[in-house]
């Protein structure tokens, strides 16, 4: 009887082949496990003089680093060219998987305005747009869902 070697490419192929037949992914155990920040909600006091608020999650497996939030207010049917007409940015250090992190009250006067393009307040008429990872500082497993908006 002779005596065959395998090669480590060819072990791997064959490893391949018979993981995708049961259904596994040949590459799962690597696969990095990655944050996922979504703006989870957008909260407001009396629309007509109030403040606002907002709550990112991280909903990946992994922690993120550190990130900017952006907060805009536009008024409803504003050109993109237009926006944002007024805005408020912080910085958060990071999120563990599974956290979430609330912005304090934010006073509508505290909004930076863009030249003479919306008066704040009312909310009436206006679209309250926050963004999660505004300057895609964080590797995510999904970059597409950071940005949840609230019309008035």
């Amino acid at each position: 009887m002779k005596t065959r070697f395998i090669t480590k490419s060819r072990l791997a192929a064959v490893l391949s082949i018979l993981a995708m037949q049961i259904g596994l992914s040949a590459c799962c155990c690597n696969r990095p496990k990655l944050p996922d920040l979504i703006v989870s909600a957008i909260e407001h006091e009396d629309p007509a003089t109030g403040r606002v608020r907002v709550r990112v999650h991280n909903i990946g497996e992994g922690n993120a680093g550190p990130f900017m939030v952006y907060v805009e207010i536009n008024a409803n049917g504003a050109s993109d060219s237009a926006k944002p007409q007024s805005q408020w940015t912080t910085s958060v250090g990071g999120l563990v998987s599974g956290g979430s992190w609330d912005s304090p009250w934010i006073a509508l006067s505290s909004f930076s305005i863009r030249g003479n393009s919306i008066t704040l307040p009312p909310l009436t008429g206006k679209t309250i747009v926050a963004t999660a990872d505004a300057k895609v500082q964080v590797k995510e497993k999904d970059e597409t869902n950071n940005t949840r908006e609230r019309m008035y």
